[in-house]
């Protein structure tokens, strides 16, 4: 039962887990690119923060002590274009790293600005000016080396302020020898290849690490500890995916509780269906005003539908009868007056056979019609039968007892299995007898050697009874056919009856609310099953 209502769900859960996933889809995509730009917000500011370091630490490789003397340390496009064309006219593969600028204060004019270039020429560093009154250029080899004391201070100063554990900076010479390194990470031999042949920032462990190349080939690697972030996203994360479990739980409990007043209406309208089916052609659907335009047009409609059913229902009622009493008023009579004839002693023999073939052809014709109008009953009222508390197992027994006189008649074996206890259910009494006595007489009819069995088992919400028998079975074309009116297959065609017992059995079941199957096998036999469904409380066992 769970999975088919998995495989099969009804609409209302369809659309809960429908507006659940949406809410969960929706909100998993906001979440997650919450992350993505905080991720993105988070590495970028600390790639800034490391090339603010590596910014630094390359003015003070390349200026060293002299870095306080100037107000600001420029970019190269700061350069005077004059000035440059003189520098390049005497170092023609110059090429400008920065721009220090000096401002000397004068008394009988505005400060006076000096600009001075920090080079390299050769893969080496300069300190140039271009002197215009003198019409020379000043140049100076900086030997960077002698700066590396300063830049050691700039790194243990990073250290102590950043902590032994959050920083490591490493400077290499061209070659990749370490000139200084700071910091207690221990770089492998892969990661160090890794980072040297990567120009993005890489995460390894609990460090971001990046390579900044100087112009002369020396390089910076810079590495800051991230393990606090990646301890935060750890519980973002988790506190994420909760959020998006009790979104998705309150969106789920909101979708059912719309869906269920979006489809208020379907669901009165199936509870009138089941009302009709058994036999209330008069119910109608309430219209609620609050109700969607859709939802109030099928009631609507149905409410039409309905009342066109139940006149003609009605009308149909009122013809057949007005036809079974016309019928059976011109048979009682005709039975009557051949009863008549029949009393009179002087009729020729002739005659009197005549007369009891016509009372036999008036009964059979009553009969049709008397079942005609018990199976219309049946179908079109069947909250009309009168149930009551049968107990089922002695209901069988007597019944079979009834007829095993026909059974040892016709040499024919009766096989009985039955509980040993009593099994209780709710039936109309003589339906349940006509029931069984079509079926035992349907058994009986083809049926020439052998035996019929009826059994009765049973689970804790169910009955079954089986009626099986050796007779000449029913081929499987016919087996779909059986129940319909004046049904009669070629194998029954030269025995008596009218084709309407099985059809009778079909509307006792279905007005019941039972189940009926039949198999069968040519020359082996034919099985009918009933399976009766029952609430908890009817299933009683009692001992007897």
């Amino acid at each position: 039962m769970f999975w088919n209502e998995m495989l099969h769900p009804s609409l209302k859960l369809r659309i809960a887990f429908s507006y659940a996933l949406l809410f969960l889809i929706s909100c998993s995509g906001i979440i997650l690119l919450i992350f993505f730009f905080m991720h993105c917000l988070f590495y970028r500011g600390m790639e800034k923060h490391l090339e603010q370091i590596a910014e630094h630490s390359k003015k003070v490789h390349i200026i060293g002590t002299k870095l306080q003397m100037y107000n600001e340390i420029l970019a190269p496009e700061a350069y005077p274009e004059d000035d440059f064309n003189v520098l390049k006219q005497q170092f023609h593969d110059l090429q400008i790293v920065y721009v220090g600028s000096r401002h000397i204060p004068s008394a009988n004019t505005d400060d006076k600005k000096i600009l001075t270039a920090f080079a390299i020429h050769d893969g080496k560093y300069y300190e140039m000016r271009v002197q215009k009154k003198e019409k020379s250029v000043y140049s100076k080899w900086i030997n960077t080396e002698n700066n590396r004391f300063r830049l050691k201070t700039y790194f243990s100063r990073l250290l102590v302020s950043s902590g032994q554990e959050n920083l490591f900076i490493a400077f290499y010479d061209p070659n990749g020898k370490i000139l200084l390194q700071f910091g207690n990470n221990i770089l492998s031999d892969t990661q160090y290849k890794q980072l040297c042949s990567s120009k993005k920032l890489t995460v390894f462990s609990h460090f971001a690490y990046k390579k900044f190349t100087l112009s002369d080939g020396n390089f910076l690697l810079i590495g800051v500890n991230i393990r606090n972030f990646q301890q935060w996203n750890t519980i973002v994360s988790a506190a994420g995916v909760v959020l998006l479990l009790i979104i998705a739980a309150a969106g789920a409990v909101s979708a059912w509780v719309l869906t269920g007043r979006f489809i208020r209406g379907i669901t009165r309208t199936t509870l009138a269906m089941h009302k009709i089916r058994s036999g209330n052609y008069g119910y109608r659907v309430r219209a609620l005003h609050s109700e969607d335009k859709e939802i109030r047009e099928l009631v609507q409609t149905f409410n039409d539908m309905n009342e066109k059913t139940e006149n003609l229902l009605q009308e149909l009622k009122m013809v057949t009868d007005n036809v079974a009493h016309d019928l059976r008023t011109p048979l009682t009579r005709i039975s009557g007056i051949i009863e008549l004839l029949l009393t009179d002693r002087n009729l020729p023999d002739h005659v009197q056979t005549d007369c009891v073939s016509i009372a036999e052809e008036v009964n059979r014709l009553k009969n049709v019609v008397t079942t005609i109008m018990d199976i219309s009953r049946t179908n079109s009222r069947p909250g009309e039968i009168r149930k009551e508390q049968i107990d089922f197992v002695a209901f069988l027994r007597d019944f079979c007892e009834f007829f095993e006189p026909v059974f040892e008649e016709k040499n024919l074996k009766l096989y009985l299995s039955l509980p040993d206890n009593s099994r209780y259910i709710h039936a109309d009494k003589n339906l349940l007898q006509r029931l069984l006595s079509n079926l035992m007489e349907n058994a009986l009819k083809f049926t020439e050697k052998g035996f019929v069995s009826v059994s009765l088992n049973s689970d804790e919400k169910q009955l079954f009874l089986r009626i099986a028998d050796s007779g000449c079975g029913i081929a499987e074309k016919d087996l779909t056919q059986i129940f319909k009116r004046f049904y009669r297959s070629d194998a029954s065609r030269h025995l008596q009856g009218n084709g309407l017992g099985l059809a009778l059995v079909d509307a006792i079941v279905k007005a019941h609310q039972w189940k009926i199957n039949v198999t069968s096998r040519v020359s082996e036999g034919t099985v009918f099953l009933i399976t009766i469904d029952l609430p908890d409380t009817t299933l009683q066992v009692t001992a007897e």
